[in-house]
């Protein structure tokens, strides 16, 4: 892929892969035709992911794992803390929910996608 008229790299390809126990869902997101996917871009798909991923799996926390600048895997790590509490207020009327978000970030920066780790 031509690099973009200020020098900065594109890509022509984002792979996200979201793991739920045994199942797989296996996300690639393609740039029209001349275009391609800059770092704000992909950036900005993994935030709509995050949210996605918010609302189809409210009790999840999910991990995930940069496997190269336009790969990522989301996986499904357990119940997020404080989801049996969601929504639900003590008895002085503080929210007990969890501030926490669903997503965190694992492994090391540089993950190399040919060790199948």
């Amino acid at each position: 892929m031509k690099p973009a008229k200020d020098g900065k790299k594109l890509w022509k390809r984002v792979t996200i892969k979201v793991i739920v126990g045994d199942k797989t869902m296996h996300h690639q997101f393609v740039a029209p035709a001349q275009r391609g996917y800059s770092e704000s871009d992909i950036e900005e798909t993994l935030e709509r992911v995050i949210e996605y991923l918010d609302q189809k799996f409210p009790v999840l926390e999910f991990k995930q794992v940069k496997l190269s600048e336009n790969a990522f895997n989301f996986i499904a790590v357990g119940p997020r803390i404080g989801a049996q509490n969601e929504g639900r207020t003590d008895r002085v009327g503080e929210d007990v929910s969890s501030s926490n978000g669903s997503v965190r970030e694992a492994g090391p920066p540089n993950r190399s996608v040919a060790a199948g780790k």
